[in-house]
């Protein structure tokens, strides 16, 4: 076992291939258990076919040996090969010792697989078995909040901690935290974040604990992990986005606008930092800066509803009529019908003078826009000024008891009223 133990340091060391070259000379001499712990340093290792080579030769020996099911069974899963991890896991006996375990992997294989309820059914068998074993504990917490199930994984979680706060090399503090924050419990969440990351910053769950920061408000503390997520990792992108919010939420927008800036050097291709630095460009009276950014986000994703939205309404504003039609239509090509766009498009339509589309879009837009005292009031003078008058005067009587401040909509129709 010693000369083992000094093939491990070499492969741990880096000396991979001397390390191999001494287990694979002691293995003619090796009794059943070395050869098992040799198989063990394969798959710790990732040797995956020297692993299943050595435990198939010693299965065939031990058919009945769930120890050595068990490990094969992770060699196949890890070589993608369920099928046979399937089978092998089958043949462990429901009188075992390690048929709770084996229904774990089971569960796994099956939710691979897409068999969600399978696996629930195999995990809860384990549980009856085994109602206080925290590797089945965590592996219904695993299941639910892999599911999105977060919620019912926190209770499972929360035994697991009783006893123990990790599961293998996994965090459950974090695991907990994670659940507590997607089910809008920011408070608890902070708490385990906390703890999960005394002793070690894992870049992952300080993003999430900045992001559960900012959306129970607490911009501050989310700056300030994002700061710390920054000097650990610059390049680490999804932070740039969260950190600029941040900043724009404590009025910082010198800030916030670095922030975006830093965010494109990390990752060019970000669509949602350039949305938002549009929006943050538009909000600072930047408007030309503003589009270019948009413009950029929608040339990244021509399907992007917000940036395709946001971009209409900037050339709504310049009169660029041409392209709201041309960016509109787009849209509603691809199955996006913003009610506020389709308003645009009827404007659009209007003045390019496509007086039959324009009616049609005006008409759908109206579903969405009649309590709206200014759609109303531009409604009803198109409508007039095509002949619909009696259309046009229903309109301007909608506006009318929406606002009975408008004498003049109400001369309006008197006028009109009168004439016939």
């Amino acid at each position: 076992m010693k000369t083992i133990e000094k093939a491990i340091e070499l492969v741990e060391f880096g000396e991979v291939e001397k390390g191999l070259a001494q287990l694979a000379s002691l293995l003619p001499s090796a009794n059943d258990s070395e050869k098992y712990s040799i198989a063990e340093v394969y798959y710790q290792f990732g040797f995956l076919e020297e692993a299943k080579k050595l435990l198939l030769s010693l299965l065939a020996d031990f058919p009945h040996e769930s120890e050595l099911i068990l490990l094969l069974t992770e060699v196949y899963i890890d070589l993608d090969e369920e099928e046979h991890a399937t089978l092998l896991l089958d043949q462990i006996d429901k009188s075992d010792a390690e048929y709770p375990r084996a229904l774990v992997l089971l569960a796994d294989l099956y939710q691979m697989q897409g068999l969600d309820e399978v696996a629930e059914q195999k995990l809860l068998e384990a549980k009856s078995l085994l109602p206080d074993h925290p590797i089945v504990l965590f592996a219904l917490g695993e299941f639910y909040s892999g599911r999105g199930n977060y919620k019912q994984s926190i209770p499972y979680y929360e035994e697991v901690m009783k006893t123990q706060d990790k599961v293998g090399d996994i965090d459950v503090y974090l695991r907990l935290a994670e659940s507590y924050a997607a089910t809008g419990l920011f408070e608890e969440a902070f708490t385990y974040y906390e703890k999960g990351l005394k002793d070690k910053k894992e870049i992952d769950s300080l993003f999430g604990y900045a992001c559960a920061a900012f959306q129970a408000e607490q911009f501050k503390t989310a700056i300030n992990k994002l700061v710390e997520l920054k000097e650990i990792d610059p390049a680490y992108s999804p932070l740039y986005l969260v950190l600029a919010k941040a900043y724009e939420a404590e009025e910082l927008m010198d800030e916030a606008e670095k922030a975006v800036l830093e965010g494109f050097q990390v990752d060019e291709f970000n669509k949602e930092l350039y949305i938002y630095g549009g929006r943050l460009a538009m909000k600072m009276s930047q408007p030309s800066k503003g589009k270019q950014l948009l413009e950029k986000a929608f040339e990244l994703d021509h399907e992007s509803l917000e940036a395709t939205f946001l971009l209409t309404r900037i050339y709504m504003s310049e009169g660029n009529y041409e392209k709201v039609e041309q960016f509109v239509e787009k849209a509603m090509e691809n199955g996006d019908e913003d009610p506020q766009m389709i308003w645009d498009l009827a404007t659009a339509k209007k003045e390019l003078e496509q007086y039959s589309d324009a009616l049609k879009q005006y008409h759908a837009a109206y579903t969405f826009f009649k309590d709206q005292p200014e759609f109303l009031e531009e409604y009803g003078y198109f409508l007039l000024e095509e002949g619909l008058k009696q259309e046009a005067l229903e309109r301007f009587k909608d506006l009318l008891q929406l606002d009975k401040t408008r004498i003049d909509i109400e001369g309006l129709i008197l006028e009109h009223e009168s004439v016939e």
